[in-house]
C-alpha cells in the first residue's frame, strides 16, 4: 500500500508498510543466522526485541534490542 493525497486511507497505509518492513527485516534476519550456522547469533536473532516508532508523516524507526551472549 502507498500513500495517497487521502489522509485516513494514510493512516492504513503506514500501518501496512511499518509491518511489512519489519517482517521482511525478521525474515532475512533469520536465514542469514541460518546460513552463518553462528549459534551466539541464531540466539540473539531468536531472542532480541524489534519495535517500531513512528518519527513523524514520512519516517518511522525500527529499533532492535539484543541481549549480549553469555556463558552458563
Amino acid at each position: 500500500m502507498r500513500l495517497t493525497y487521502t489522509e485516513d486511507y494514510n493512516d492504513k497505509a503506514r500501518e501496512v508498510q511499518r509491518d511489512n518492513f519489519v517482517n521482511a527485516l525478521c525474515d532475512k534476519a533469520l536465514s542469514a543466522c541460518v546460513y552463518h550456522r553462528d549459534q551466539d547469533i541464531q540466539d540473539q536473532m531468536h531472542n532480541c526485541s524489534i519495535d517500531e516508532r513512528k518519527v513523524d508523516a514520512n519516517q518511522f524507526q525500527v529499533i532492535i534490542t539484543v541481549d549480549y551472549c553469555r556463558d552458563c
